[in-house]
């Protein structure tokens, strides 16, 4: 798995600096290649190498994909932009809501990514809800300074390649499965809870530590926090998915003696943990790498960590390739291979 993975990596790295047609002959000159080399070494590895060639290709033809949606990133600004989709995460601002919709049709096309706008206030967009609406191109903003904030590469490295502004909705329908609109209920019930129970400030930490609900958190607590290195306790990562998923799994199968049954409720209430906190790029490597260490133990197989990574890494990237260029995507993972790989070696 880990050399698929390289593989696929490299063929995203290929297809950056080349064209796709190049990347093509050289995953179908290798594919070839393995099937008519006569040596001994190839041919006992013949179908393991003709898969890593498939693999290169693939990670070229996903950069590929991405590549057509950056043109939106260049449209001028104040280009007018007619789209349909569904509304996947909101943020509440004081200047009102922003917006994330998975557009399925773009000026009339059919086109699938991810766009961002703000509404007022008083106009209110449900989780999961289908609009139609049409707004104003505008582009993102760019560092100014070397090593300063840069903009328009966070929000591609979040899969969101067009941003818009004097919004229109023209058509909202209500979702039909509403779920992620209810756990964001239950999330802010929560929330109020804490407020209620611990007083502002230390609800705010609570929130943090448990919901990922940053934006009320006391400045001078998050500095602090950050300064004395612990500010992973108030960021969903693997250590809230192992602790909570992980307790959660072996107290059902106690409780049980049933691994599929303790293996379905676990990963059930894991997931809908992860996506009830935003699902980020930590969260969602931990909930995999932990649905393969339970699948693991239900098949009655032994866990491999580094085959877990792996896979993790393979199919986050599949599903957005820019996720590489992320510092705190590198870092994720950089972190979770040092503990594999260094660790043991102190």
């Amino acid at each position: 798995m880990l050399y698929w993975v390289i593989l696929f990596i490299l063929g995203e790295v290929v297809c950056r600096i080349t064209s796709i047609s190049m990347v093509m002959i050289l995953a179908v000159g290798m594919a070839a290649g393995i099937f008519v080399i006569p040596i001994s070494f190839l041919k006992k590895q013949r179908t393991l190498l003709w898969i890593g060639s498939v693999f290169l290709l693939l990670g070229a033809v996903r950069v590929e994909q991405v590549q057509t949606q950056e043109f939106l990133s260049k449209m001028e600004e104040g280009a007018g932009v007619a789209f349909s989709g569904k509304v996947v995460d909101l943020e509440q601002k004081e200047k009102g809501n922003v917006y994330l919709v998975k557009a399925v049709s773009l000026n009339e096309k059919k086109w699938s990514g991810k766009i961002r706008f703000t509404l007022a206030e008083e106009e209110e967009l449900e989780w999961g809800s289908y609009v139609c609406a049409k707004g104003e191109v505008k582009n993102f903003s760019k560092a100014t300074n070397p090593g300063g904030y840069d903009e328009e590469s966070v929000r591609k490295g979040n899969g969101i390649f067009l941003q818009l502004q004097n919004v229109l909705i023209v058509e909202n329908k209500p979702a039909k499965y509403p779920l992620r609109g209810k756990l964001m209920e239950i999330r802010q019930h929560l929330v109020a809870s804490y407020q209620k129970l611990f007083g502002e400030k230390n609800a705010s930490l609570a929130a943090a530590m448990v919901l990922g609900e940053k934006k009320t958190l006391d400045a001078d607590v998050k500095s602090l926090y950050q300064r004395n290195g612990i500010a992973h306790l108030i960021a969903i990562s693997g250590l809230h998915i192992a602790m909570i998923g992980g307790t959660l799994y072996q107290l059902l199968r106690k409780c049980s003696g049933s691994y599929t049954v303790s293996a379905v409720i676990g990963l059930t209430f894991i997931l809908l943990y992860g996506i009830m906190t935003g699902l980020s790029g930590a969260t969602l490597r931990a909930v995999i790498m932990l649905g393969i260490q339970i699948g693991a133990e239900v098949g009655g197989r032994r866990y491999d960590s580094i085959t877990a990574v792996a896979l993790a890494l393979l199919l986050m990237l599949f599903h957005n390739p820019v996720q590489i260029t992320q510092v705190g995507f590198l870092l994720s993972f950089g972190a979770i291979l040092g503990i594999i790989w260094i660790q043991p070696a102190w």
